[in-house]
């Protein structure tokens, strides 16, 4: 758990093409003790550019209705398997979860037997479906 906010940026988010999400993910799921009051998800995504054409933009995601997220994030990772898997990459999100006094821990994703996010043939990721507030960071430094 890290003390003070720093934001999306700072936090290392955005940098390269690296999918594997931020460092520090927590052992298990969200520490006993821990209340999360809101989600961060710094993301990017194509939106209009003045052009008529798209940009990648960077965004930090806020949402305080974690309630769906944490029972997501509670639930236990299946063991691995030795069957051939599906022969795709998806990549870790760069989630944090917020207490009131603005500490931060990245939690655990729960996996399935290939290692990949429970759910993730689903059309949404979980952590994609909880309401979030964007703050439009600008566009994306790095490709």
């Amino acid at each position: 758990m890290r003390d003070a906010w720093p934001g999306c940026v700072a936090a290392g988010a955005f940098v390269g093409d690296d999918f594997s999400g931020p460092p520090g993910a927590v052992v298990g799921s969200v520490p006993e003790g821990f209340v999360a009051r809101s989600a961060v998800l710094c993301s990017r995504e194509e939106r209009p550019d003045a052009q008529d054409g798209q940009v990648l933009t960077e965004l930090e995601r806020t949402s305080t209705a974690v309630g769906p997220l944490l029972t997501y994030l509670a639930r236990p990772s299946e063991e691995p398997t030795d069957d051939p898997c599906p022969a795709i990459g998806i990549g870790r999100p760069w989630l944090f979860l917020l207490d009131a006094s603005g500490r931060y821990l990245v939690p655990a994703i729960p996996t399935d037997a290939c290692g990949l996010p429970l759910g993730w043939s689903d059309e949404r990721q979980a952590w994609e479906t909880v309401p979030y507030a964007d703050r439009v960071l600008g566009p994306s430094r790095h490709r």
